[in-house]
């Protein structure tokens, strides 16, 4: 029967042999091969279809009927004896009935359909991506439940092999339908849960991270899912910055901030800054791309809270001359500057008038200037008025010290400051001018009573100067965070710090 010419004859007789009891596995799979040679489809099938007990293996017969081309054969035994994986290849790879292939999926356990889908997802999805994107989120849906009554309980089954990260690469030649994908995951399974990650497993948790940054990156390149209903319909940076604003959004700070830089996305890294609080840089992003209108908003929202900010405006202000409104956006610039003291008068005039850009004229600061000439002057007469003060209290003390030091001192009182009963031996008169009976002092007797509070208070004065004239890095710091280095040196210096200061022998 080696010649092929006798493949007729080989196939009677494989057939009388298992008429008559006496094949074995490998007359089976040889007789199989003969009826797929001679192209004989009836006894094919009526030898598949009869057989009571296959002696054969059904992998090689499967293998074989696909090889000739007898799919429906080949169906039939894949499954007769349960050989999903073939069935559904055959379903897909040969007879390209991906409808069929998703229905059989769809009966399938999660385990085996995660299995079959990692397999064949991508061409399900070229053909119907629409069923395929459903069918994958339903896989998903089911795989993250099981895995969470997992936690508590023991495993009741073989855990889905197929995680949401491990779907996403299936869409790699559909990234509208990866959208609309992570659209419905999200939907399903997180959009009601706050932002925190309490409760949920590792797995779910780098998921749900995952799922989100790979929207907004979908989004930021343009791609919107095709089943959004036409009522909900946004453009693809509107459902992009809808999604940075969403406080339920797991979305990794930075890598979003790359995105929305590297797409010239400035509205999301508006919304990036606003959910930081980063009110600052906020406003310089505002600066930079020259919104005049944000940067109004902001300082209405933020100017109460924060008045530093009216500092960068006034400079991006006074080197923009041409704005329609700017004599008036100085002017609230100035008014708040100069409420909270922000910047000396000094400081103000340079960042006016320090740049070759600036079109601030005089008429336009002449309120501020005029009022800081008047607070000055009133400021340097009260200083004038104090100078005198304290220059007479200095010379009236500097008298009595001296007085107290080369004349005698006559003590003239009578009675006793503490009962007021005449004074009588033995008493003792202090230089203050107070006198009191020995017995009136008890244990004290280095100073007056009635003026302890008072020497006290001086006394721990004197020690807080020697301790501040210790404290060199402390004026240092006040020095470099001030905006009027010369107010702390003169306030420093009015302290008397060198009075402590101990010269040591080298």
């Amino acid at each position: 029967y080696l010649d092929a010419q006798r493949l007729i004859s080989l196939a009677g007789y494989l057939q009388e042999l298992h008429a008559a009891g006496m094949a074995t596995a490998d007359h089976t799979t040889l007789l199989l091969n003969c009826y797929t040679k001679l192209r004989d489809e009836e006894r094919l099938n009526q030898f598949i279809h009869t057989q009571e007990d296959y002696q054969f293996d059904v992998d090689t017969a499967i293998h074989v009927c696909r090889q000739a081309g007898f799919y429906e054969q080949a169906l039939y035994l894949a499954d007769k004896f349960a050989k999903t994986g073939m069935y559904l290849k055959l379903k897909v790879e040969d007879q390209d009935d991906i409808k069929a292939a998703l229905e059989y999926m769809h009966k399938l356990g999660d385990s085996d359909a995660s299995l079959y889908l990692a397999e064949l997802g991508r061409r399900c999805l070229a053909s119907l991506p629409r069923e395929t994107t459903e069918l994958l989120v339903d896989v998903c849906i089911r795989s993250m439940d099981a895995r969470t009554a997992d936690r508590g309980d023991a495993p009741r089954g073989p855990a889905p092999t197929l995680s949401m990260r491990r779907i996403q690469h299936l869409f790699a030649d559909q990234p509208a339908w990866l959208a609309a994908f992570l659209e419905q995951v999200i939907a399903r399974r997180w959009q009601q849960q706050p932002a925190s990650t309490v409760g949920l497993s590792a797995d779910e948790e780098n998921d749900m991270k995952s799922a989100w940054n790979t929207l907004l990156e979908l989004y930021l390149c343009g791609i919107e899912s095709p089943i959004a209903s036409q009522a909900a319909k946004q453009a693809p940076k509107e459902r992009a910055l809808t999604l940075l604003r969403n406080s339920s959004a797991s979305i990794d700070w930075d890598r979003a901030y790359i995105l929305c830089a590297s797409n010239g996305f400035t509205e999301g890294i508006a919304a990036l800054y606003e959910q930081r609080g980063d009110v600052a840089a906020l406003l310089e992003l505002f600066i930079e791309h020259d919104d005049v209108r944000q940067m109004r908003g902001l300082l209405d929202k933020y100017g109460g809270e924060r008045p530093e900010l009216y500092v960068k405006a006034l400079h991006y202000f006074a080197r923009n001359p041409q704005l329609g409104d700017n004599e008036r956006l100085l002017a609230e610039c100035l008014a708040t500057i100069e409420k909270h003291h922000l910047m000396s008068p000094l400081r103000v005039l340079q960042a006016l008038g320090g740049s070759d850009r600036s079109g601030v004229t005089l008429g336009m600061v002449r309120g501020y200037i005029m009022r800081q000439i008047e607070a000055s002057t009133k400021r340097i007469q009260d200083n004038e008025k104090a100078i005198a003060s304290y220059a007479s209290e200095y010379t009236t003390r500097h008298d009595n010290m001296e007085a107290l030091r080369t004349k005698p001192v006559v003590f003239q009182s009578t009675k006793c400051t503490s009962c007021m009963a005449p004074l009588d031996l033995p008493s003792v008169h202090f230089l203050c001018k107070h006198s009191y009976h020995q017995r009136c002092l008890g244990d004290i007797n280095d100073s007056c009573p009635k003026c302890q509070v008072e020497n006290q208070a001086l006394e721990d004065q004197r020690r807080r100067q020697e301790l501040a004239a210790k404290q060199h890095d402390a004026f240092f710091n006040k020095l470099q965070s001030s905006d009027d280095g010369f107010e702390v040196v003169a306030s420093w210096f009015s302290k008397n710090p060198f009075v402590f200061t101990r010269l040591v022998d080298q």
